[in-house]
Formats: structure tokens, sequence, C-alpha cells
């Protein structure tokens, strides 16, 4: 009778999670999603509810062999749903600065989710951008975006049916432009109505699963997940009544100039995705996360020159994230199941070091005053500071559940993330002091 109920709780806990927490409270917003929230349930329900039907009915070697399973599946969830980090509260306590968001002088949560579909959508946080006056931060399964008062701290919400895997801001003006992953669409939302200004679908342009942009002008590079496509796009964007947009409902437009597959040329023997990019405009080179490839946990660097659309080298390794460092003229590589970084040479793509940090820590920033690296983990919902120059970690910060996104505001001297536990901003002058002086005798 007890494995029956907690399977019954298990799966109930998974439906009101996923179901209720992105279209909205009641009936409606249950059956906007749940037919995915069912996938879901069988996903994460299926070994529990194996073990109450075995024990059930008396078979309990069976159901207890079903144990280990369970108990991955209902930690796995638990991560997933934004209740705890993966490693545990127990594996955040082993480092220095493990204490609890509130009472850590540096850390504060500035937006504390509301009540609702709304709140239960800041577990699912991705990327955060901003203006001088608000933070956006773009959250999926389902998708939309949170937009947050810096000076009121009033939040709204945006809600788009789908999954943004990317979300960047453009200025002159702000314009934010976004990816439906799910819906295959290209949006620009005007940060100042906060409002969908215009739609693309790019279904229509052969690109089905559309992950990351790299922004050059009017020039977009489109990574795709499936297949492992690059696209080059021009895009034009007017205002509803014609001339140059500047803000309300606009006319939006693309016009794929190239594409190449890296299944279809060869290079990885399987139809999985291009990831992250970063686009190198002074050697109009753009780098490509690529993968997984032939062996276990191996992702490709891949180097494309954006002119003829060629790979021109490539490095693998298990990594999975890009993160370009202007400074060093290095990458500084991410990796997806190891807890490690590694960085390597722009120029010629050969690893020279690597360094502990948390596994899936793909949004990276560098802090060049002070030369640090900061780092959040979904994983292990934390954001660590490591020293560049020794690769050793200088703190290692708590800050809730699923904390994906990291925006570095270097004017603020903040970090800001976000998750389960709402969005949080880190005070780097208190954390770390004032930003050291540089050669004229001024702090930058």
């Amino acid at each position: 009778r007890v494995p029956r109920l907690i399977a019954w709780w298990f799966s109930g806990v998974v439906m009101y999670k996923l179901a209720f927490s992105w279209t909205g409270s009641g009936l409606g917003g249950f059956l906007a999603n749940a037919a995915q929230a069912s996938v879901y349930v069988f996903i994460f329900g299926s070994a529990p509810g194996a073990l109450a039907w075995f024990a059930r009915r008396g078979y309990h070697l069976l159901a207890s062999r079903l144990l280990p399973s369970t108990y991955v599946l209902m930690t796995l969830f638990l991560s997933y749903a934004g209740m705890i980090p993966l490693y545990g509260p127990a594996e955040l306590a082993l480092t220095p600065d493990a204490r609890y968001i509130e009472e850590h002088p540096a850390v504060s949560i500035i937006a504390e989710p509301p009540d609702g579909a709304v709140g239960r959508s800041f577990t699912f946080l991705r990327q955060i951008q901003r203006t001088p006056g608000h933070l956006f931060a773009s959250y999926g399964p389902s998708c939309g975006i949170i937009s947050l008062d810096m000076l009121t701290k009033e939040v709204n919400h945006l809600h788009i049916p789908g999954l943004f895997r990317d979300m960047q801001m453009l200025e002159d003006p702000y314009r934010l432009w976004a990816l439906n992953w799910r819906q295959a669409d290209l949006l620009l939302v005007d940060p100042i109505e906060f409002e969908v200004a215009c739609s693309v679908d790019l279904f229509e342009e052969d690109i089905p699963k559309p992950y990351f942009m790299a922004w050059n002008g009017d020039t977009l590079y489109l990574t795709n997940g499936t297949p492992p496509r690059l696209f080059e796009l021009k895009v034009q964007v007017e205002s509803a009544a014609g001339g140059p947009w500047r803000g309300g409902k606009a006319q939006c437009d693309v016009e794929v100039v190239k594409m190449v597959d890296l299944h279809e040329i060869g290079y990885t023997p399987y139809q999985d995705a291009i990831h992250y990019s970063y686009f190198h405009a002074p050697t109009r080179k753009i780098y490509l996360s690529v993968g997984i490839l032939e062996q276990t946990y191996m992702m490709g660097l891949v180097e494309v020159d954006v002119d003829t659309f060629e790979v021109t080298g490539d490095l693998r390794l298990p990594a999975g994230g890009i993160f370009y460092n202007e400074s060093t003229d290095t990458f500084i590589l991410p990796s997806f199941y190891y807890d490690r970084m590694y960085e390597a040479t722009r120029e010629d793509l050969k690893v020279i070091r690597q360094f502990p940090a948390d596994p899936r820590s793909f949004k990276v920033a560098y802090d060049k005053e002070r030369e640090l690296i900061y780092a959040s983990s979904r994983i292990t919902g934390s954001v660590r500071v490591i020293d560049y120059k020794s690769g050793e970690t200088l703190h290692n910060l708590p800050v809730g559940a699923k904390s994906e996104p990291l925006y570095y505001d270097e004017a603020a001297d903040a970090l800001f993330t976000g998750g389960a536990s709402g969005i949080v901003q880190i005070d780097l002058s208190r954390l770390l002091g004032p930003k050291p002086a540089s050669a004229d005798g001024e702090t930058p």
C-alpha cells in the first residue's frame, strides 16, 4: 500500500510541476500541457509505478530490484523540478561559502517567484539579458520571458508557447531577439513595450530546430539542433508603417544566404545538434559546439570560415559549452559530464590546461580587472568564482536549484542568476572587494 501511495504522490507532483507551471493555473493551464506532462510522468514515474505494481501483487524481489532506478528517477525529477540541486545539499555544504542566500552579505534575492504559474516558471530560467532599467529572463519548457523592473522590482510575464533556447539583447535601439526551438520561430521582442514586435517562421526556411544565435550587424549565424546545420541569414526589420524600426510592431524578414550540414559533409556520423557558437569578427571565423561524436561523451569545437562555409579546424574533447576570452584570445570550454573546464587557444585549437569546475557550467563570464572566471551550474545550483591564473576556486556560492543563467553587469559590478529561488544578484564588490586600480591609478 505504501509503495502505491508513493507512486501516486510522485506522479501527481510531476503533473503539477510540469503541467501547471507554464500556461497558467486551473483546468485551462493543465489541458494546455497535459499531453507533454504525461510524457514526463512516463519518463520519471515508470520505475516508481512498476515498483508499486509488483509490490502490490506480492512480487517483492522484483520490486526491490526497482529501488535503485526509482531512487535515481525521483532524484532526477526533484532536480529537474528545481526542488534540490542534483548533488544535493550535502555536497554544497563542503564548500567554504556554503551558507544560505539570506545569510550571505553579497548574495540577495531581488525578485522572489510570485504565486501561481509565473512563479513556478522561475524553475526553468535559461537566459538573462538587461537594459538600464529592466532585466529579462527567458524560461522553458513551454516558454516565455519574465521582465523585472530594477527600480520597483515588479515582475511582468510574456507567455509564448514553445521552448526558448537562446535570447540576446542588441542595442541602438534595444531589441531582444529570441529563438523558439519547439515552434521554429525567430522573435523580436520590444523591451520597452514588452511585447512581441514580429515573428518569423524559420521552418519555412528548412530550419526545424533553431538553437543559438551569433550576430554581426544584420547578419545572423544560426545553429540548428537536428540536423546539425549552420545557416547564414540576412535579417531585415522595418516598422509596421515602413522605415527604420525604433519600437512597437515591426515587419521582419529573413533570407538564407549559406548553409552547411556537418552530417552531410561527414564531420559527424550522427544527426546530433550544433549547440553553442561564437563569431570571431577579426578573422571571420565562427566556432561551433557539435556533438556527441563517435567516442563516449566526446564533443567537437569546430572552426568554420564564414566566407566559404568550409570547416577549417576542429578540437575534440568532452566539453560542450563555448566562452571566448577576448583578453587572452582563448576559449574556456565547460564540460557537460565532468567537473572541469578546458582552456584552448583560438589560433590553433590546442588545449593548454584544464581546471576544476562544476559540470554543465555553460554560462561563463570573465572579469578582466580582477582576472576571475564566473560560472553558474544548473546541476549543482551554485555560482563558482575561479582565479584565472591558477585555476583555483575562490568561492562556490549556493544560489538555488537550477541556477542556469548568468549575466555579468560590468558597470554595476554584479552578477545576476536565477532559478527556483528567484532572481539572484551577487554584489561582487561586497564579495571580492573593490576592483583593482588601473595603470593610471583610477578604478576601472
